[in-house]
């Protein structure tokens, strides 16, 4: 079984460079970075806020800001992962440990407008 899931990862490797090597030369744009380095809590907070459809009602940008929502929390859950060890029952990656993920992210920087993203996810535990 070991074995089916390393050989899998290493084609998934070995086919990653070529796909994206093929979407650049069709002329497809490359994604805009994340500016982690210089986000703010206040930032994050606005970009929370643009992806919640309550608040968002255009879904074309509702849609952008739910992507660059998710890579926050998907980097944060990464980072709490590598430092503090993987622990599937305290970090579930699942729809209900994301959500719990955002509100532990929301209550961190709540108050904290200009504090830096990466100092807040530090405080994080």
């Amino acid at each position: 079984m070991k074995k089916k899931l390393v050989a899998g990862c290493l084609l998934a490797l070995c086919l990653l460079p070529p796909a994206f090597a093929a979407s650049e030369a069709g002329g497809a744009k490359k994604p805009k970075s994340i500016p982690f380095a210089t986000t703010t809590c206040g930032d994050l907070l606005d970009i929370f806020a643009a992806a919640d459809p309550k608040l968002n009602k255009d879904k074309k940008m509702l849609k952008g800001a739910q992507d660059r929502a998710f890579a926050y929390v998907a980097w944060t859950h990464g980072y709490l992962n590598g430092r503090d060890g993987i622990d599937a029952r305290r970090y579930p990656f699942d729809e209900k440990g994301v959500m719990q993920l955002v509100g532990v992210m929301f209550n961190t920087c709540k108050g904290n407008d200009s504090k830096l993203f990466l100092d807040a996810v530090k405080d994080m535990r």
